[in-house]
């Protein structure tokens, strides 16, 4: 594993930890909001690896990965967020703490320390987009990750211009942070930030997945088409729901 990708994963850590404990002191304690920000890091890492290995057996299987490797790679975003987000929801309901306040804090650390994230992804050369030969287009070296799956995909002597996927994923998550700070300071309701992020990201993440390449022997894209399109139904769902409470309120 690249000590670029390392370095960047410890920032994104360090970035999420700082910016969660500045908005939790705002309203609760600082013991905590420790307390707290260690059990999710810990939920995420079990969920992000349990759903990597659930959607790439043959991995491991044959890159002799283990499971229980302390080791920075095999790891899928949205399982680290759904079990995140149980342990949040169990939490907030042993803390008597309000969840949809506690889903905003979350968002808006978890927005920014994700552009440090992507941006490992991106020097590391993972996460890498299909060939493309726009003006924004990229090139990693030779033999280097993206190049070996080219040279199994297309036969590729030679580099592939591609995709900056990791780079359109940044602007995806800006965008989504900023339109879930709009829809919240419009709505003024807790969790309104939380669900339009999450929206938004969703999305975006749906749209790129077209644009990411796609590995021989993972099942990655395949499952996660499905996995985004259950999100984005239940989180309109949801956004529905809260339209006809307040209707009925009325």
């Amino acid at each position: 594993m690249n000590h670029i990708y390392s370095i960047f994963a410890l920032i994104a850590t360090i970035v999420f930890i700082i910016t969660f404990l500045i908005v939790w002191l705002k309203k609760y304690s600082l013991l905590s909001g420790i307390k707290y920000i260690m059990g999710a890091i810990i939920s995420f890492i079990i969920g992000a690896r349990i759903l990597h290995y659930l959607f790439n057996p043959l991995q491991y299987n044959q890159a002799n990965y283990s499971l229980f490797d302390f080791e920075l790679h095999g790891f899928s975003l949205y399982g680290g967020i759904i079990l995140s987000l149980i342990y949040s929801i169990i939490y907030s309901k042993l803390k008597k703490i309000n969840f949809w306040d506690l889903s905003d804090k979350i968002c808006i650390s978890f927005a920014i320390s994700f552009i440090p994230m992507r941006l490992g992804c991106f020097f590391n050369g993972c996460c890498f987009g299909r060939p493309f030969n726009g003006l924004w287009a990229i090139k990693y070296g030779l033999f280097s990750f993206s190049h070996k799956i080219q040279i199994r995909k297309y036969n590729a002597i030679f580099p592939l211009s591609i995709h900056p996927t990791q780079i359109y994923e940044i602007i995806i998550v800006i965008i989504a942070l900023a339109f879930g700070i709009y829809m919240s300071k419009k709505k003024k309701q807790s969790g309104i930030l939380a669900i339009y992020f999450s929206l938004v990201f969703t999305v975006g993440r749906f749209i790129n997945l077209y644009f990411r390449e796609e590995l021989p022997y993972s099942n990655y894209h395949i499952y996660m088409k499905y996995i985004y399109i259950i999100v984005i139904i239940s989180i309109l769902f949801i956004i529905y729901f809260l339209k006809m409470f307040k209707i009925n309120k009325k």
